[in-house]
Parts: C-alpha cells; structure tokens; sequence
C-alpha cells in the first residue's frame, strides 16, 4: 500500500519510449518522475516533463520552452520565446523544419517540445497546442536504467 501511494503522489519510474527526446533521453531507458513539486508551483522553462496532450492515453515526455503569457513561434528553423531565439545548442544543433505563427501560451498551460525537433509530435503540432498544468504528471529528475547510462536530469537554463 505504502509503494502504491509513493508512485501515485510523490515518483514514479517510467520508460522512454521513443526517439522524440534525443540526444538527452534514449528509447528504452527508465527515468525518475518526481511529482511533488508541481504540488506548490508550476513548471519551470527548461524542465523536461510527463504530460498527457488531449485525446492520449499515454504520457508523454518533453521539454518546457514556454510558460503562460509567452509569445512562441518557429522560424528560419529557429524557436522564439518573446522574439528571442532561444540558444538550445546544449541539447539540439539543428534546423527545425518547418514555420509556426506565434501561439500564445494560456494561463496555467505550457508549451513543449521534443529536444528532437524534426522527430516529435508536440505543442506546435494544433492537434497537442499548449499543456495544461492539470495534464503534467510530474517532472524528469533521474536517469536511472541502465545503470550505466545513470544521470541527474536537470532544467536546462537560457538566460545564462
């Protein structure tokens, strides 16, 4: 009963399934999802996240570029947050396929995508558009199997 409400509430092992998070995340690996946080604030931009998009019965890994009140749009196979490019060279070098006109995140909903840009389905798709906070399971925090391929997952941080 006790491990039953630790995965409900607080973390929960899940697998990556998949390839839209690449490099960071690799198809078939276990990550830890710490959900407490989310308890007392919202996610933070640069936090990779479990979230489920409309219509899905399964969670979804991604990445958090925008948070409410953000401007975003894709251009010249560059993001923008605000009209800023955002410098995502820690974890993607590529050019995005492809345009989007600015969407503007809701109150209390973020916008995410796969650090593999061409290779996943996420907020810029309008069949997903922005998460609601009442859609995020929790927050990635740990790579944990194979142990080989252990690591702390932290928020990647674009101001710096």
């Amino acid at each position: 009963m006790v491990a039953l409400v630790i995965r409900a509430f607080f973390v929960e092992p899940i697998r990556v399934d998949g390839d839209s998070m690449l490099p960071t995340l690799i198809d078939g690996e276990h990550m830890v999802v710490e959900k407490l946080s989310y308890w007392t604030r919202g996610p933070a931009r640069g936090e990779i996240i479990i979230c489920f998009y409309p219509g899905y019965t399964e969670s979804c890994v991604k990445r958090v570029i925008g948070l409410p009140g953000d401007a975003i749009c894709v251009r010249n196979g560059r993001i923008y947050v605000n009209g800023e490019a955002l410098d995502e060279s820690s974890y993607w070098t590529g050019d995005i396929i492809g345009e989007m006109e600015p969407v503007t995140v809701g109150e209390k909903e973020v916008f995410v995508v796969g650090d593999n840009r061409n290779s996943s389905k996420d907020s810029r798709a309008p069949s997903v558009g922005c998460i609601p906070y009442n859609k995020i399971v929790g927050r990635v925090t740990a790579v944990i199997w194979p142990l080989s391929e252990f690591k702390k997952i932290s928020k990647v941080d674009y101001t710096a």
